[in-house]
């Protein structure tokens, strides 16, 4: 039986002199200082809701859909134990004239979100709900009042279904203040007999009006937790909008990280490759009319170096730097530097720090973490009531962070939808522009805050896909603007997807051909390579056509792209060059070339048996495009890493045959807010016996030849908490390039599982496996040509190139000494190139014949 709380109510006016303590946190926003950021110290929510200007901060949203604006202290917030707070704040209406909604309000949150993640508790805003902490605030009436937001509930059903505050509201002033214009709320929460009491207290200077409010009788258990200034637009007519200033914060209750701060710098994503180091800082949003130059430092014997100046580009907010001729012997430790104003006016520097990692071309394994879908939250935030505990929120994902960190991956590789634009934390808002690309930073910013601390110091592969630029699918047609995202384009404005871009790619290596697309849109595929490991990083989506394109009604397969001629011309060209020490390659793309799943959703659609799936959205449409990608990413015996399906994979990918062509590895989504399974009618042709029905060979729902060895799906119980994460078969992926043994291994971790502890549980079942790199070519031999044995150099490089049609038919880098080249055509006579082609030596082998049977003949070549 629950105890209803004692409230004392209190009611004064008279003129009183204000008092004010000394503080341990002052907020005091100063004139010059415009932007749309709060500063290091806070989290907006959201984002483009706040403002710096005229000296204070204001709240410029005054909707009734934009319900409890909340402005989260990150750096002071309430620890548990026994202790005071005391907190006051200058206020006044931003917006709302001299009849305001009475349910309108302005003043603290305290105690929200205790016993979770900081950055997670920095979201509670917009929902009453469990662990949502105390709203402490005047009304439009005037009147004080003290909510426990843990008290809403739904009152009826469907869309007539509303939230019942009633029972929220703990104390209330009898009296009020005349005036919102500008106004003091102090606020004192202190230990008592029975747990905490509240007080709060009003004043109006220019009439000498006070307002007292006390309640009493709060549970000591769960007082704690983040700080919040709110501003709440009511729920009728004349909607509010509020400035704050001087917010001061104290007592013995009151603890202080500052490694909370996030911003001016919230990331750095770097890549180093052939010798040419590309970093790109993200920044919040400085003021446009301050500071532009940022500083990259080195550090050298003790002593900072600045290496390269580059500034922040708006309205994107990154910093791009590129040094050439950087090939560090030994990891390097960097700093970005930015100078601003603090928020006392004085000029300030401000650092972010990381280690380039030296290039891994000394270790035998290159090992890459692979990562798609970052969904935050179990649901949206936006519902009237949400549950502010780790059951729905998800982010920072800090489990999973930390057990990436123990596999000390030499890649981060992000495969898309690190945003998703609805319900996570918010809906999408796309228009205006400005609006739209401040939104879009708000959510990107979840994605720094969550994986900073490993970009900082691995290199990092970032590719945006659908949701990253606010489409729930994506076939970009070669960039061209389109009002219904079937037809083929981006909906969103080219400036957006130019911000997105900038933001996740601008730190690759320069792109294979630089010119722009439709609209001025980027382009940013080209390769890397990471020890000795080439990686060929592809756009599926950009120039992939629309599934009810005109081109699609026309009916002709040859006019339907999936990579678009500029990348396949990419693709063969990256096959070919093994220079730079490439020992072995991989594809890094949005998704895989099939569509291997049968369910989605929940119920009986995701854990029963069904059909495969026909679904655009994949890489298995087009099926003449899948075909032609295929046919040149074997011809580099590339492997292929991939996610979006919100199913891990293994699938051996076949195009004229089964196997005839690489494999794939397609990475569970670190959240799977919308879960998809492969579970078959049938077993598998060539089923492997021992492995579950749903593997062997398959034809996908477009008809395509796919060998499935593993599917990560879900409906198991883990037995973790939250279920509602990880019984749906969320984690990563994890890929071991072994260079002297030519293998890949794959292997797909559920988050929660520490890979240093088998007690906390193992891989996803199917995993890991192991195959040869040769294997990404997998098509039989028709005939043999002459078995080539090198002296003089090891592991040479090896073309072969048929003379019929001038063709390149594969390149390799063998292991060892000796080759013996298969071929496709026995007909056909070949040229096959031998060469170190970082040491310049070549041997060229002309009018090869072949034969049937392998190593019927020898060719010996002396390097």
């Amino acid at each position: 039986m629950k105890i209803r709380r004692y409230v004392f109510a209190i009611t004064l006016i008279f003129c009183v002199s204000q008092i004010v303590s000394a503080a341990d946190f002052t907020a005091d926003w100063k004139e010059g200082q415009e932007r749309v950021w709060a500063g290091p110290d806070f989290w907006a929510n959201r984002l483009q809701d706040w403002q710096v200007a005229n000296g204070r901060i204001e709240c410029v949203e005054a909707s009734k859909r934009e319900a409890m604006r909340t402005l989260h202290l990150l750096t002071y917030y309430i620890e548990p134990g026994i202790g005071t707070v005391e907190m006051s704040v200058k206020a006044g209406l931003l917006k709302g004239g001299n009849s305001v909604a009475a349910d309108g309000a302005a003043g603290f949150l305290i105690a929200a979100g205790g016993g979770i993640d900081h950055r997670s508790a920095a979201f509670v805003h917009n929902s009453y709900g469990p662990n949502g902490g105390y709203f402490a605030g005047i009304n439009g009436e005037g009147k004080l009042f003290v909510h426990d937001l843990s008290e809403a509930k739904w009152e009826g059903r469907g869309r007539q279904r509303t939230v019942d505050k009633s029972a929220c509201l703990i104390a209330e002033s009898e009296g009020s203040l005349a005036s919102l214009k500008d106004i003091v709320l102090k606020l004192s929460a202190k230990p008592t007999d029975s747990g905490y009491s509240i007080e709060l207290t009003a004043s109006d200077d220019a009439s000498g009006e006070v307002v007292v409010v006390k309640a009493e009788r709060i549970p000591s258990e769960g007082f704690s937790g983040q700080i919040a200034l709110v501003s709440h637009p009511g729920t009728k007519r004349d909607f509010a909008s509020f400035w704050f200033d001087e917010w001061q914060v104290s007592g013995s209750k009151v603890g202080h990280d500052a490694s909370r701060a996030f911003g001016p710098i919230a990331c750095t994503q770097y890549t180093l490759s052939k010798g040419v180091l590309k970093m790109t800082a993200q920044f919040t949003p400085v003021s446009e009319s301050g500071n532009k130059d940022v500083l990259l430092q080195i550090s050298e014997n003790g002593d900072w170096k600045t290496l390269s100046k580059t500034q922040i580009n708006i309205p994107s907010y990154t910093a791009t730097f590129k040094v050439a001729n950087f090939e560090p012997g030994e990891d390097t430790q960097y700093r970005v530097v930015y100078e601003m104003p603090s928020m006392e006016g004085s000029l300030s520097s401000y650092t972010w720090s990381g280690t380039i990692a030296k290039n891994p071309a000394d270790q035998d394994t290159v090992t890459v973490a692979a990562f798609t879908g970052n969904h935050n939250m179990a649901r949206g935030m936006e519902s009237g009531i949400y549950e502010w505990t780790k059951e729905t929120l998800w982010f920072p994902h800090e489990d999973m962070t930390a057990n990436v960190a123990k596999q000390q991956p030499d890649l981060l590789f992000f495969s898309g939808d690190q945003v998703y634009e609805y319900g996570s934390p918010t809906h999408a808002v796309r228009n205006p522009l400005d609006k739209a690309i401040t939104d879009y930073l708000y959510k990107w910013y979840l994605w720094c805050w969550a994986y900073r601390d490993l970009a900082k110091d691995i290199p990092c592969v970032c590719i945006p896909d659908d949701h990253d630029v606010f489409q729930g699918n994506l076939w970009g047609q070669g960039g061209r603007p389109i009002r219904g995202q079937s037809r083929g384009g981006y909906t969103m404005p080219a400036e957006f997807v130019k911000a997105v871009e900038a933001t996740q790619t601008s730190h690759f290596p320069d792109p294979f051909d630089p010119t722009p697309i439709e609209q001025g849109i980027g382009v940013y595929y080209t390769d890397m390579n990471v020890g000795g490991v080439s990686f060929g990083i592809i756009e599926d989506r950009k120039f992939k056509t629309g599934e009810k394109s005109e081109q699609v009604i026309l009916g002709d397969p040859t006019e339907i792209k999936l990579l678009g001629e500029r990348q396949l011309e990419f693709l063969q060209h990256w096959a070919a060059d093994w220079s730079n020490g490439t020992v072995m390659k991989s594809v890094l793309s949005q998704t895989i070339f099939a569509c291997v799943h049968t369910g989605w959703g929940g119920g009986a659609r995701l854990n029963e048996p069904h059909k495969p799936s026909v679904d655009h959205d994949s890489n298995g449409w087009p099926v003449h495009g899948r075909n032609k990608a295929l046919r040149e990413i074997r011809k580099g015996f590339a492997f292929h890493i991939a996610g979006d399906q919100h199913l891990g994979s293994i699938v051996h990918h076949g195009i004229d045959e089964w196997d005839d062509a690489g494999w794939s590895f397609c990475v569970p989504s670190v959240a799977n807010y919308y879960p998809r399974s492969w579970k078959t009618l049938e077993p598998g042709k060539n089923h492997i016996e021992g492995l579950p029905d749903y593997t062997g060979q398959f034809h996908d729902g477009f008809g395509n030849k796919i060998n499935v060895y593993a599917a990560a799906n879900p409906g198991y119980e883990s037995g973790v908490f939250p279920a509602r994460l990880h019984d749906r078969s969320p984690g990563y992926g994890i890929v071991h390039f072994d260079k002297p043994e030519r293998t890949i291994t794959m292997e797909c971790w559920p988050r929660y599982v520490d890979p240093t502890d088998e007690s906390t549980g193992s891989q996803y079942e199917g995993w890991p496996r192991t195959i040869d790199m040769m294997d990404n070519y997998g098509r039989e031999a028709e005939a043999y040509l002459p078995t080539i044995k090198v002296s003089g150099t090891k592991d040479p490089v090896v073309q072969v190139i048929g003379e019929k049609f001038a063709e390149i038919v594969y390149t390799v880098r063998i292991k060892g000494n000796e080759f013996s080249p298969k071929v496709f055509d026995a007909d056909d006579e070949y040229t096959v190139i031998v060469s170190q082609p970082d040491e310049g030596q070549v041997e060229v082998l002309n009018d090869l014949k072949a034969t049937s049977e392998e190593g019927s003949s020898v060719v010996e070549l002396a390097f």
